[in-house]
């Protein structure tokens, strides 16, 4: 259902790619979406999206920034995505993204 690409990153761009993309893929059209970023200690950093209509198909970037455009230091970050699907249910589901820094 979500694809996190690549999963280890650095904001300022020294290995390459300078974001990570989130993309998400469901079976129907009609559900609703948040997706967050936490830190590892559970602090909210940022909100991609929060109570979207979603496609069946999407994407989402992340800069590796905080809720104010800062950059986040290097470590680990928990994707939330809570999908909530036409009859009501919801699904959350938890990623791993690693941001990196330059040696």
């Amino acid at each position: 259902m979500i694809q996190i690409d690549p999963e280890i990153f650095d904001p300022e761009g020294s290995s390459g790619v300078a974001f990570t993309s989130i993309r998400y893929e469901l079976s129907s059209p009609g559900w609703m979406g948040t997706f967050k970023i936490y830190s590892a200690a559970g602090q909210l950093i940022h909100t991609l999206a929060q109570n979207q209509i979603l496609g069946t198909t999407g994407l989402f970037t992340w800069q590796g920034t905080d809720s104010t455009g800062k950059l986040v230091r290097a470590g680990y970050y928990v994707l939330v995505a809570e999908l909530y699907e036409p009859d009501g249910n919801v699904k959350v589901i938890k990623k791993t993204i690693v941001v990196a820094t330059r040696l």
